[in-house]
Parts: C-alpha cells; structure tokens; sequence
C-alpha cells in the first residue's frame, strides 16, 4: 500500500528559511541615501533596484557556483557605485545583503515541524536550496548562536538538525540538476542491500506478502511564488519550472504548499497531489 512506503520529502530550503530580496534593497538604499546626505530616497532606492534586477545573471552564476564570493562582491560593489556614486566597502555590502536573510526565530516554527517530521520512522526530509555563500553563511552564524544542530564541512553547510542540505553552489548545478542528483541518490542502493531486497522479493512471491522494497514515496515540495517584484517573480518561475520538470521525469510530484491556508506538517503528510492540478496557475 502506498501509505506502507517510505515517505521522503524534498523541501525548498526558501520556504522554510525565507529571505526578503526587498528588505536587502531598503537597507541598500537607506545606507547609500545617507552616505549621499540625500533627504529623497526614491531615486536611490530605483537605482539600487535597478542594479539587482539588471545583475540577476550574475547573482544566479553566484549561485551556481561559477563565481567565487569575492569575485561577485567586487562586481556588485562596481555596479552600485556606477549607478549611485557612492563606494561601499565589503562589510557594508555584506551587512545590507545579509538584511534579507531572516534571524532564528523568523524560521524556528518551520525548521521544527520539518525536524519532527524527520525524526518520524518510516519518513525522511531533504533539503535542496538554490543559494549562495553569503546567505549560507549567515544560516550557520544564527544556527550556531542559537545553538541549532548543524553540519559544516569546509565551509559548506550540510546538515540542519539531522535534515541533510544540497546547495547548488555546493556541487555547482543548477537547481533543476540538484533535485535529479538527489532523487537518483535516492533510487541507489548498496549493492548488498539490493540483492538482499531482490532475494526476499523472490520468497515474498510466491507467498502472496507484500514486497518491503517498494519504491519511494518521494514527492517535491514548495511554496507558491508570491514574490511582488515581478522582475524577481518571473525569475523564480523559470527555476521552479525547470526543477518540476525535472522531478516530473522521476515521476516524483510536487505539491504546492500554500502557507496561509495549509500547515507543513499537514503538506508534507500528503501523499496525493491535487496541487498538481493548479501549479500552472501558480508558478
């Protein structure tokens, strides 16, 4: 039976640990706008924007791993100071970026309910994140501060409560090959763990039990993308739609989780996909 199989649940890491790309340029702006003693900061805050949106490109190389994090600082840092005037040093830069990323107790509900699911027998959390050093490095600093279980190998954040982490910067891949490198991870077994497993399919055959090697109950999960910019928003749907894709060739589905209506823990239990239906609709 479907509810006998193991359940694993790829979650975006964005929805659970959710920047605000907006909250990064507001703090952009209001440094900037001071350091030009500027009392308007609209202009400045259309500048900063400007620059973000038109370096999209850039910032997705960043997360794909082919652009170290001083290479892309130092872009970024050239691209504000020729839109705005003004030269900021790494720290500031690091210090406005970073306001984006959310603190501890922003995510603590979320990453509970994902961690309580994984501790569940029978069930197993993942997370994949299309992400970069700069944000990763704050998740480990508010992690450690708040004394959070976490893994870190050579500066690459692994593991979160127990939960594994892929990042795309990581093994620099694209989202979309993420997720199949983690699914086909999945789907590979020691090879004595298999012939034991085929072993016991062929005495379980002629019995009439139910094989205890059943595929996966492997389903993708995410959140609806209600990002208001929509320079960022179309963005985002591109990658969404590349990852489904993906996943889709897998025959793993992806449910929709809409945060206001449905509690994570609720969505990840799932085991049909109905949101399937309305994923167009709500890419």
């Amino acid at each position: 039976m479907l509810t006998d199989r193991k359940q694993v649940r790829i979650i975006n890491l964005g929805d659970v640990i959710t920047p605000d790309f907006m909250k990064a340029i507001q703090a952009f702006t209001t440094l900037i706008a001071g350091k030009k003693q500027a009392t308007m900061t609209d202009e400045t805050g259309k500048a900063v924007a400007m620059v973000l949106h038109q370096n999209l490109n850039i910032i997705n190389d960043f997360k794909h791993g082919k652009m170290n994090e001083a290479d892309f600082t130092n872009h970024m840092l050239g691209k504000l100071e020729q839109a705005t005037g003004i030269r900021l040093s790494t720290e500031e830069f690091d210090a406005s970026w970073n306001a984006m990323n959310p603190k501890y107790q922003d995510f603590k509900g979320l990453l509970s309910q994902v961690s309580a699911y994984n501790r569940q027998p029978g069930q197993r959390a993942i997370f994949i994140s299309f992400t970069n050093p700069k944000d990763i490095k704050h998740l480990i600093h508010e992690l450690h501060v708040n004394q959070v279980g976490h893994r870190v190998v050579d500066g690459c954040l692994l593991e979160i409560e127990g939960i594994e982490l892929h990042t795309t910067y990581a093994v620099r891949q694209t989202k979309a090959e993420l997720i199949e490198s983690v699914i086909k991870s999945l789907h590979s077994k020691p090879s004595a763990q298999s012939s034991l497993a085929s072993s016991m399919g062929s005495m379980l055959a002629g019995t009439g039990q139910t094989n205890t090697s059943d595929p996966l109950d492997i389903k993708y999960l995410r959140g609806v993308n209600n990002l208001k910019d929509p320079v960022l928003q179309a963005d985002l749907d591109l990658t969404n739609q590349a990852v489904e894709e993906k996943a889709d060739g897998f025959r793993v589905d992806t449910i929709l989780w809409m945060k206001q209506e449905q509690s994570l823990s609720d969505i990840m239990r799932q085991h049909e996909s109905p949101s399937r239906q309305i994923r167009a609709i709500n890419l």
